[in-house]
């Protein structure tokens, strides 16, 4: 939810680019037209003021509220997948001035998240800056490949620290303080 009361919603595909929804709660209706993301979505949206964050399959990038509709900020952007063997992102956490989200969100899951990333590569904590996305940081979880992850990292704001935890092995790594 917009700090202006607004709820924004998307579709969840790897393949479609995600289109996202912008709805007023009362009366319950459309605010505005459908707006399309440039790339598929599977992570959950977060938003801080009326700026909505949205992590692609490559890229992180963000709308924000123009009184009328969402409108990218085509000046904020960050392709963390891009020329790596990493999978898609997944949900993001917004605090200490960044966004936070982590890597190889693409699974085999039956009963089990344990050894199922379809990715050999090792999961990837990321930060982003929100004032500038050229401000990045990524660490490597626990550096064991074939991890994957469905939930975000725990950004403890009171204490500046970061917790990250891989499916592959379910224990954290050197990632955990990178707020310091």
């Amino acid at each position: 939810m917009l700090d202006n009361g607004l709820i924004v919603t998307k579709n969840i595909s790897d393949s479609r680019n995600a289109v996202l929804s912008v709805i007023r709660p009362d009366p319950l209706e459309f605010a505005c037209a459908d707006i399309e993301c440039p790339e598929p979505s599977i992570a959950r949206l977060s938003a801080v003021g009326n700026t909505v964050y949205v992590v692609g399959v490559h890229g992180i990038f963000r709308f924000d509220w123009d009184g009328q509709t969402l409108v990218r900020d085509t000046g904020w952007r960050f392709d963390y997948a891009t020329g790596t063997a990493q999978t898609y992102g997944w949900d993001v956490v917004l605090g200490l001035g960044n966004a936070w989200f982590m890597d190889n969100g693409k699974h085999r899951y039956v009963r089990s998240m344990v050894g199922r990333g379809v990715s050999q590569t090792a999961n990837r904590l990321i930060r982003v800056n929100l004032s500038d996305s050229s401000d990045v940081e990524t660490v490597e979880v626990s550096g064991i490949p074939g991890g994957t992850i469905t939930n975000p990292p725990l950004v403890d704001e009171s204490r500046r620290i970061v917790v990250a935890m891989t499916q592959r092995t379910g224990c954290c790594g050197p990632g955990c303080s990178m707020a310091d």
